[in-house]
This record gives C-alpha cells, structure tokens and sequence, in this order.
C-alpha cells in the first residue's frame, strides 16, 4: 500500500506517497531480450559508467556477469531467482533510481542464506544516499538482528509491536496455529514515525496520546471485509 501496489484502506491511515519504491521477492522488472547493461538501467535509459556496474555486480556475487555487460539475452529467465534478487541489489547499489527517497524491500533476500543477505544488505547500506530510508521485510536473523537496526515483530493481526513488548510474546509456534508466523520490520533510523504514508500512532501499536487511537490491524481487517464483501456480491 505504501508504494502504490494495493489501494490503500478507507481509514486513511495509510497512504501512498511519492518517492517510493517496492522491490519485491521477484527482484526487478526486466527488459525483454536486452543487454545486461540495459537490466542494471531498466527503468531508466542509462545505466551507470562501466566500472561501476561491474563493482556493483563483484559486490553483489555476480562476478562471472561483470565482462558481460553487453551481451544481449533473455535476462530473466537466464539468471536463477537468486540471481535475480543479486542483481535487485546490484541495480540499487550502481546508481540510485531518481527520485526514491524510501526503499521497501519485501522479500528481497528471502532466496539467499542469511550469510549471503546479510552482505548485500550491508553493502546497500554504505552506499545510500543521504535523508534515504529503507523499510525491510526478511525471514533472515541475520539481517533483522543487524546492529544499528529497529526491529519491530508484527504479528498475525499485522499490528506492529512496541520494541520492548518483543520479550513478552511468544516464540513462533507450529505453522498454522495462532501467534505462528511473526515478520521482522527492521527500520533504518530512530523513529518509525517518518515511513511515509503511515500514521504514527498505526505503527506504534496503535495506541496514539490519547490512548485509544487505531490499530493497524483494524485497518487491515476492514480493507478484507470490503474485499469479501465485493467477492459475496
């Protein structure tokens, strides 16, 4: 919702905003029968001089890719899905895309080992730009736990917890059963407060000054009601 994919729910709460950019399990949209200069560009027309690109592509394990930058082939359906997800970061790390000031990546290591994610998030994160957030969703301990991180467990009713209630929830349980699946948002900064779109007090457990201010959560489950509701009808 934050970048546009989903519309966002009735309760305003959650907004997209501009300056926001997705990368998703998939990786990157590539080109169709293209050089792999062009795939490190796509969306935009130039890539990055040429050094860059294959320092860019070495950091990120790709190495063997680095002398091929114009070779023309079908890209995506060349490269393995973990080669694709290294070359999501290599994309990010040659040049920055225009105008994104908040990087969501959902899932964008999920095929690697934790090892291997942990390293290209490191290596992304050296080279941000300044006044860049980046909003991350992995299954890896070793990127949650990354020092200098928040990180913050949203659980089944995708209400994010407060840092200090993580001691007192449950570990994971069986798949299936309540309180099973927990994500890991760990956030870039000192405060959740500045993720676009997001009303503070949503991420922050849902309790605002006052006391009584919405829950992500509630959110979540009128946008599915609506959802059902238009399959029923």
């Amino acid at each position: 919702m934050l970048a546009g994919a989903w519309p966002p729910p009735a309760s305003g709460h959650i907004q997209p905003a501009a300056g926001v950019l997705l990368v998703s399990a998939a990786g990157f949209r590539l080109p169709h029968r293209s050089s792999l200069r062009r795939c490190l560009a796509y969306p935009e027309a130039i890539a990055a001089f040429d050094e860059d690109l294959q320092d860019a592509l070495q950091r990120c394990g790709l190495a063997r890719l680095a002398q091929q930058l114009d070779r023309e082939a079908e890209w995506g359906s060349r490269l393995s899905p973990c080669e694709r997800q290294r070359l999501a970061f290599a994309r990010l790390i040659s040049r920055w895309p225009a105008g994104v000031h908040w990087l969501l990546l959902d899932g964008a290591d999920g095929l690697l080992d934790g090892t291997s994610a942990l390293e290209l998030h490191e290596q992304l994160c050296a080279r941000l730009p300044p006044e860049t957030g980046v909003v991350v969703v992995s299954r890896h301990r070793e990127v949650v736990q990354r020092p200098g991180w928040r990180s913050f467990r949203v659980d089944p009713a995708r209400r994010a917890l407060r840092e200090e209630e993580r001691q007192q929830q449950p570990q994971q349980g069986p798949a299936g059963q309540p309180g099973g699946e927990v994500l890991e948002l760990p956030c870039i900064g000192d405060a959740p407060v500045g993720l676009p779109g997001v009303d503070g007090a949503v991420l922050d457990g849902g309790a605002s000054a006052g006391g009584g201010g919405p829950r992500w959560g509630d959110s979540q489950r009128r946008l599915e009601q609506s959802a059902d509701g238009e399959k029923s009808g």
